[in-house]
Parts: C-alpha cells; structure tokens; sequence
C-alpha cells in the first residue's frame, strides 16, 4: 500500500476514524490574533474562489512544500473533527475540510466549527520580542532592565496563548469578529 492509500484510508471520513491535524503556516502576529480572536479572515471572502478561507497542509499526508506562503514564522496546529471532502468546486461547503492532496487543504469561508488549535511553534525565537514591541523609553538607559522586561512580557504572551489554546474553543473562518 502507498503512502497516499494509508493517508486516505486513516482520514476517511468514517465516523469514529481518527481526523486530521492541519498546518496553517503564517507570520507571528496573525497567528496571536487567530488565537486570541478565535477568527481567521481571509484575505478574501468570495465564497466562490476555491481558496477563501484558511488553507493548510494535513499533517503526515504527502505535502508540496514548495508553494508561495504570504507570511513565513509560524505554524498553527489546527485539530479538525468534521466531515472531510477530496477535492471539490467552488463554491466550498462550509464546515468541511477540502482535501486537495499534496497541494493544500481548505476550510473554507463561512465556517463556524469543527476547527480548534492545537499548538503552535515559532521558528524563530526573536520574532516574540517583535510581537511585544518597543521596551517603554526610559528602558533605553539600562539594557539589563530592558532585556528583564522583555523576558517578563514574552513569558506573559506565552502563557496567554497557551492558556487560550488549553481553553479550546472553534476557530471561526471568515465571520466578522463580534
């Protein structure tokens, strides 16, 4: 049996089956706002594009890493627990994984359950100290203070993320944020 065979055969959407975990790969900062809005906002909504929405890799199927990605930095683990389809047209069904093979996956536009993250990874460590900012001025004299307090407030996003990723909750693709 191929990989491919073994990869449709465990995430057939067979009630009971285990489902997929999906990659979203993005910059820093838009994966704390998806996180912390429980909201993706394509950069698009036309329902009838067939990438409006998040799109992702599945994670362990067979993946093209060579596609353009808009922002690079950071990967969001996101767990699906729904209905799978292979392929489909424009316009997507709302609350389905697309399955497009190697290519991508896409949940599309308009979709209110069945996706929550799971973890995130950062691949470069720095890009935490941008995501908090500039040190208050006076911080500008004393570097040791400076760096103490960037330690304090990274480890302060850090926790908040992971406490939302512990809350769970669905990510919401494309609904304007309430």
């Amino acid at each position: 049996m191929s990989q491919k065979q073994r990869y449709y055969e465990k995430y057939r959407p067979i009630g009971g089956r285990e489902m997929p975990l999906i990659v979203h790969e993005t910059d820093l900062m838009s994966a704390i706002s998806i996180i912390n809005s429980g909201h993706f906002i394509p950069c698009y909504n036309d329902v009838g594009a067939g990438d409006s929405g998040l799109n992702a890799l599945i994670c362990g199927a067979p993946q093209n890493r060579g596609q353009n990605i808009e922002g690079r930095g950071a990967k969001i683990y996101l767990q699906w627990d729904g209905p799978v389809r292979i392929g489909g047209l424009p316009p997507l069904e709302q609350n389905m994984l697309h399955d497009y093979g190697a290519w991508r996956a896409v949940v599309p536009y308009g979709t209110t359950m069945y996706l929550s993250v799971s973890r995130l990874d950062v691949d470069d460590e720095s890009d935490w100290r941008s995501a908090i900012g500039s040190a208050p001025f006076y911080m500008r004299f004393s570097p040791v203070h400076r760096d103490f307090w960037f330690e304090r407030k990274i480890g302060e996003l850090k926790n908040n993320i992971d406490r939302k990723i512990t809350e769970g909750g669905a990510i919401r693709v494309g609904y304007p944020l309430p």
